[in-house]
């Protein structure tokens, strides 16, 4: 079923309910501070702790090896994502499509790509990342963009509009699932355990399965997500592939503040879990 939320503000402080170049510049997070939007006696949803964001600490795909013509370029994604230092830094996805996801590439056991504390990762305008096809990708819940052996804390992901996207190449995944093919894909973005984590300012698209989930059973807190679309065809339609328990937000955590966005999947657009208390 197709189900849209436009320009809407979403809180989930779960535990007080009853029950460089311009281009690859750093905004800060002022503008978050000044849209908290937390209800009198709620709780504030914290905010990720950056360092100042400089050329000493602004690493770019392309010189670790990452090219628009590659077949994959996870393992030099990964690169970059690695040379950012303990104190923290930001990684670039400049413009053009960059491919990434396949199985043999991953260093990682549990995700693709492995973000570590205190790290920007920012899509330029005109920056698609996109996933490899059915088939090449690990399809056994591992988790294709998110926190470094799990647990990680003050995490961004941005990009600068719906230019910057994040594409999962869903529709021979679903077709495997009406093919009653396995299907079992991880979410695109999972914050699994840790605290402080931003998602702002790009597009989510055709993902096998869940976009972005928020913890697991209460280990990750504290998170704003806003300006993000997301986007995957209605469980229904009659015009294009039907997508498939596509959730659009899981929050499995607690302390979530979600506004400005627009979400259509083919299952629920924001779902809350036993598991956010």
């Amino acid at each position: 079923m197709r189900k849209s939320i436009i320009k809407t503000i979403v809180l989930s402080a779960l535990l007080a309910l009853p029950g460089i170049a311009k281009s690859q510049t750093f905004t800060g997070i002022t503008s978050e501070q000044n849209a908290q939007n937390t209800p009198e006696g709620w709780t504030a949803v914290e905010l990720p702790q950056m360092p100042a964001i400089t050329s000493a600490n602004t690493f770019n795909i392309k010189d670790y090896g990452a090219s628009t013509s590659a077949a994959d370029n996870t393992k030099a994604i990964q690169k970059a994502l690695d040379a950012v230092p303990t104190t923290g830094g930001m990684v670039v996805i400049p413009a053009g499509t960059w491919m990434f996801g396949s199985t043999d590439q991953m260093t990682s056991k549990t995700e693709v790509l492995s973000i570590k504390s205190k790290t920007v990762l920012h899509l330029c305008a005109g920056a698609t990342l996109k996933l490899v096809e059915y088939g090449k990708a690990p399809n056994n819940k591992t988790i294709f963009i998110g926190c470094k052996n799990r647990k990680q804390n003050d995490i961004i992901i941005e990009g600068e509009g719906e230019t910057s996207i994040i594409d999962g190449q869903g529709t021979r995944w679903w077709k495997a699932r009406d093919n009653k093919e396995t299907f079992n894909p991880g979410a695109m973005i999972r914050f699994e355990q840790g605290s402080r984590f931003m998602v702002r300012n790009i597009k989510i698209q055709n993902t096998p399965g869940v976009n972005l989930t928020v913890s697991n059973s209460g280990k990750a807190s504290h998170a704003t997500i806003h300006d993000v679309t997301i986007y995957n065809p209605a469980s229904d339609t009659k015009t294009e592939q039907p997508s498939h328990n596509t959730d659009g937000i899981s929050i499995w955590g607690h302390h979530v503040n979600i506004y400005d966005c627009f979400i259509s999947t083919g299952d629920d657009n924001v779902v809350c879990d036993d598991n956010a208390q």
